[in-house]
C-alpha cells in the first residue's frame, strides 16, 4: 500500500508541472494595475470645542474644504441642532443652536465635519442648571427641643448661616461625616411661653434657600406662620399654614368673597387653603379669618386684603368740537395714578390748559379753530403708571366749510350758448336761477369736492341786452355765492378782445 501511494504523489506532481507549463505558454502575464495620483481631502477648522451655559444659545464656526462636505450631530441628541448639513467646496459656516438645560448634569455632543476620508471633531458641551435644593423648607420643634436633619441637594458650591438672635437656640451639630449634604441642627428648649422662629439660610453665588425652624412656647400654642395675605383684585386660592397643640375652631368672615376650599381639611388638619373670589370693584376691601383655641381665650386673626380693581375711566370718551375751536373738559374717574398724552399727530391743535387746582379730576383742554376744509380728528390718552391700563378720549372738530367758484361774471352772444362754472365745496349745496332763460343742465363730480355746473343759455331775440342770476348755497344758507350772466342784445356778440379762451367775457378770479 505505502509504494501505491507513493506512485499516485508522482504522477499528480507531473500533472501539475505539464499544466503550469501550458499556461505560461499560452497565457500573456497579468498586467499590474495604472497608480492614479488622488488630490488628498483637507478639512481646516481652527475649533475642537464649544462651550454653552445652561441657557438657550448659539454660535457659528467657520471652517475650509477642498471638496464637498457633510456635518451631523453624533447619537440620538435633540438639544443639539446644526443650521446645515452639507456643502461645497471652499469656505463655510454652520451655526450651532443648543437648548436650555434644565437638568443638574452638565451634557455633551459631538459634531462630525466629513470631507472625503477626512473627518473633524467638534466636541459640544453645555453647563448645568445650577441648583441648591431643599428636602423641606419648614420644621416644626416642640417646646422641649429636638434635633433635626435638613437634606440638600446641590451641583454648586454653598455656605450656610443660622440668622439673627436664632443663632442663640439653634446650633450646627458638626458631625457631617456621613454626608456633605445632610447637616443636623439641635435646637433647644424654648423655656418661655410665646412662640419663637429661626431662619437658616444656604446661599451660593446665584441662589439662596432658606429653612425655617418654628418652635412652640410652654404653654398652649396656636401660631399661623402668616398673618396677612395680599390679593391681587384677579384672586387667588391661599395656603394657611398653622402650628398648634390645642383643638382649635376657625370663624369666617361675614363676607362672599372668602370661603373654605372644598376638601381643604381632608388634606392636612394644619395647613387650610381659603379662595379669594376676584374683585370686580374699585375699591380696596378686606376682612379677617379667626382662629381660636376652643378651650381658651386663645385666638389668632388672619388678616386678608385684596387689591381694588384698577381703573380709568373718562364719563365722555368722544367729543365733537365746532371749526372754530374752544375748550374741552375730560372727567376722569381713577382709583390710581394716571399721565396725559396727547398724541403726536394733534399735538399742534389741541393743547392742555394747566390750571387744574379747582378740581383734580376734570382736566381742560383747548382746541384751535380748524382753518382747513377736511374734518379732523385727535386722541387724548390716559395711562397708569405702568401704562397696562389706558383710556382714551377722541375730538373730532369739524372742517371750515366753504363754497368758492372759478368765475363771477358770464358775458354771452344772443344766439343759444351754454356756460361752465366750477365750483369748490365740501358741503352739500343748492343751486337758485334768478331768470327763466338760464337752465341748469349737468352737474359732475370728478374729485369729491370739486363740481362742474353746466349751464344752457337761450336765445336773445329781443333788442335789449338783458341779465340773470345764478345762487349757489349751502343748505343752512350761511354761505352763498352769486353768479351774474349778462346776453346781448339781438344780433349783438362780445367782441373778440373781451373772449376768455372758452368764449366767455368777465372777471376770471376766484370767489
Amino acid at each position: 500500500m505505502k509504494l501505491l501511494d507513493t506512485f499516485k504523489l508522482l504522477v499528480a506532481i507531473a500533472l501539475c508541472s505539464v499544466l503550469y507549463s501550458c499556461s505560461e505558454d499560452n497565457e500573456p502575464a497579468e498586467k499590474l494595475p495604472e497608480i492614479q495620483d488622488k488630490e488628498e481631502s483637507v478639512i481646516t477648522c481652527d475649533v475642537s470645542d464649544l462651550t454653552f451655559d445652561a441657557g438657550n444659545g448659539s454660535k457659528t464656526i467657520t471652517f475650509v474644504t477642498n471638496g464637498d462636505w457633510s456635518a451631523k450631530v453624533l447619537g440620538n441628541v435633540s438639544w443639539c441642532t446644526l443650521s446645515s448639513s452639507q456643502g461645497m467646496a471652499g469656505t463655510a459656516s454652520i451655526t450651532v443652536n443648543v437648548g436650555e438645560n434644565t437638568t443638574y448634569m452638565e451634557r455633551n455632543a459631538s459634531i462630525f465635519i466629513q470631507c472625503g476620508d477626512k473627518t473633524h471633531t467638534i466636541v459640544v458641551t453645555q453647563k448645568q442648571m445650577d441648583a441648591l435644593l431643599l428636602n423641606s423648607s419648614r420644621y416644626e420643634v416642640a417646646q422641649e427641643g429636638g434635633t433635626i436633619v435638613v437634606g440638600i441637594k446641590a451641583n454648586i458650591d454653598y455656605q450656610l448661616e443660622i440668622m439673627g438672635d436664632a443663632k442663640n437656640w439653634i446650633k450646627e451639630s458638626k458631625g457631617r461625616t456621613l454626608s456633605a449634604y445632610s447637616h443636623t441642627f439641635i435646637v433647644e428648649a424654648n423655656e418661655g411661653s410665646g412662640k419663637r422662629e429661626g431662619e437658616i439660610r444656604f446661599t451660593s453665588d446665584t441662589q439662596s434657600e432658606t429653612v425655617w425652624i418654628y418652635q412652640a412656647g410652654a404653654s398652649s400654642v396656636l401660631m399661623l406662620t402668616q398673618s396677612e395675605y395680599t390679593v391681587s383684585d384677579e384672586g387667588e386660592t391661599i395656603s394657611v399654614e398653622i402650628k398648634s397643640n390645642v383643638d382649635f375652631g376657625v370663624e369666617m368672615p361675614n363676607v362672599d368673597w372668602v370661603r373654605e376650599e372644598k376638601d381643604s381639611r381632608a388634606l392636612s388638619s394644619h395647613t387650610l387653603r381659603y379662595v379669594i373670589a376676584p374683585n370686580s370693584s374699585y375699591d380696596e376691601r378686606s376682612a379677617y379669618i379667626v382662629f381660636y383655641d376652643k378651650n381658651s381665650s386663645l385666638k389668632e386673626k388672619l388678616h386678608i386684603i385684596q387689591k381694588q380693581r384698577n381703573a380709568i375711566l373718562l364719563s365722555n370718551k368722544t367729543v365733537t368740537v365746532a371749526q372754530t375751536g374752544g375748550k374741552v373738559d375730560a372727567e376722569i374717574k381713577s382709583n390710581i395714578d394716571y399721565t396725559i398724552e396727547i398724541a403726536p399727530s394733534c399735538k399742534d391743535w389741541i393743547t392742555e390748559n394747566k390750571s387744574r387746582a379747582l378740581v383734580a379730576n376734570i382736566h381742560s383742554f383747548t382746541v384751535a379753530p380748524n382753518d382747513t376744509y377736511d374734518d379732523r380728528t385727535g386722541e387724548i390718552y390716559f395711562y397708569d403708571q405702568a401704562r397696562s391700563l389706558k383710556e382714551t378720549l377722541v375730538i373730532t372738530q369739524k372742517q371750515k366749510d366753504v363754497i368758492t367758484v372759478s368765475k363771477k361774471q358770464y358775458e354771452v352772444g344772443s344766439q343759444a350758448n351754454s356756460i361752465q362754472v366750477d365750483v369748490f365745496s365740501n358741503v352739500q349745496f343748492d343751486v337758485t336761477i334768478e331768470a327763466t332763460w338760464i337752465k341748469l343742465t349737468r352737474t359732475s363730480n370728478e374729485t369729491g369736492k370739486n363740481y362742474q355746473l353746466q349751464f344752457s343759455i337761450e336765445e336773445n331775440t329781443n333788442n335789449q341786452e338783458r341779465s340773470g342770476k345764478i345762487v349757489i348755497t349751502d343748505k343752512s344758507k350761511t354761505i352763498k355765492q352769486e353768479i351774474s350772466v349778462k346776453q346781448l342784445m339781438k344780433a349783438q356778440q362780445p367782441t373778440p378782445e373781451d373772449k376768455d379762451p372758452e368764449g366767455n367775457v368777465g372777471d376770471m378770479n376766484w370767489g
